[in-house]
């Protein structure tokens, strides 16, 4: 809005020049700190792989590895109706102690319906016997032939932050065949617990009119990190353990809210339904999903597509300095093309 005034394009460069590096620093800084609300994915890499086009690619690299023991054979590769696990539940008839569909009457071919996933807050064995349930919402559209021909497609459109309504539509994109499936992830949407706590929301805005006042800077990170730390601390998400028997052993929800918490919602799922594997559609943030999905259980994965995908690290640091130079960027070139025009500029 500062710049509605400008009566020259040339000054918009000049004042753009002006706050380029704080900008970064404050973006950067503001990034930060709202990592404090989600847990931490430590250590996390994705498998090397080399595809065809690739410079080291290898027929080797086309044939999979065989498992310690068993020798290679030419076998069919499995029909696509064989994504099926051998068990008694279904998509239309779910593990109903971890997965209950809320309205039976849009159970159906062709339907459309949603449900709570029951999940331990970690995974842990050292906890598991103390880890509080947590609800995770889910939504599927049902293919019009069950079971479906091709089995279960799961779609993540990024965010985080998008919900299962648009993993629904988006999954659409896969065709017929497929049941369709989106979630809202842990803390999101119709999940409990959720983010959306007053304690969580930001007061006032965080944008700075000068850039270059170190003090102003400084006051606007120390409120930005009040914020994130009352939220950290916020009683909603402070879970007792099962055996809480002295009152005293409690879990902080959002440290089990991150990326790999998601992928093992998704394969307590994926049990749930009696699925023997699943494909995967992630786009944005969403291919961090089903990267580290695809990672920890490579043997439950049809197919997979990566719409836009992020880089192998979840290093909150390198994400958001490279958010902050993108953004940087985008802005030097408007301001440049804008001084470039200009007249004709609308600035």
């Amino acid at each position: 809005e500062q710049y509605t005034s400008v009566a020259q394009p040339g000054e918009v460069l000049r004042k753009q020049q002006k706050w380029t590096k704080p900008l970064l620093i404050v973006f950067v800084a503001a990034l930060a700190g709202v990592a404090v609300l989600v847990a931490h994915d430590r250590d996390w890499k994705a498998p090397a792989v080399r595809v065809r086009g690739h410079p080291e690619f290898t027929e080797e690299d086309a044939t999979p590895a065989n498992p310690p023991g068993e020798s290679a054979t030419a076998t069919s590769p499995p029909a696509e109706t064989d994504l099926s696990a051998a068990s008694e539940w279904t998509a239309m008839h779910p593990d109903p102690a971890v997965l209950k569909w809320l309205d039976t009457s849009e159970v159906k071919p062709g339907g459309t319906t949603c449900g709570f996933l029951t999940a331990p807050l970690g995974t842990m064995g050292v906890h598991v016997d103390s880890y509080p349930d947590v609800k995770v919402y889910f939504c599927i559209k049902f293919a019009d032939t069950q079971p479906a021909p091709k089995g279960t497609v799961f779609t993540h459109c990024g965010g985080p932050g998008s919900l299962s309504a648009c993993g629904i539509n988006w999954g659409a994109m896969a065709g017929d065949g497929y049941n369709h499936v989106g979630m809202d992830q842990r803390g999101l949407g119709r999940s409990l617990p959720t983010f959306a706590t007053p304690n969580c929301t930001v007061a006032g805005s965080s944008i700075l009119d000068d850039y270059e006042d170190e003090e102003a800077v400084r006051r606007n990170l120390r409120k930005i990190k009040a914020r994130a730390h009352t939220c950290f601390n916020d009683p909603s998400f402070q879970l007792p353990a099962k055996n809480n028997k002295s009152g005293r052993d409690y879990f902080n929800f959002l440290q089990f809210s991150g990326t790999d918490e998601v992928a093992e919602d998704l394969d307590r799922f994926r049990k749930a339904i009696g699925a023997r594997k699943l494909s995967l559609h992630g786009v944005s943030y969403g291919t961090a999903i089903v990267m580290t999905y695809a990672t920890k259980f490579r043997d439950h994965v049809d197919k997979f597509v990566l719409n836009s995908p992020m880089p192998p690290t979840l290093s909150m640091f390198d994400i958001a300095w490279g958010a902050a130079q993108g953004n940087q960027l985008q802005y030097d070139d408007f301001a440049d093309a804008c001084d470039a025009a200009g007249a004709a500029c609308p600035l």
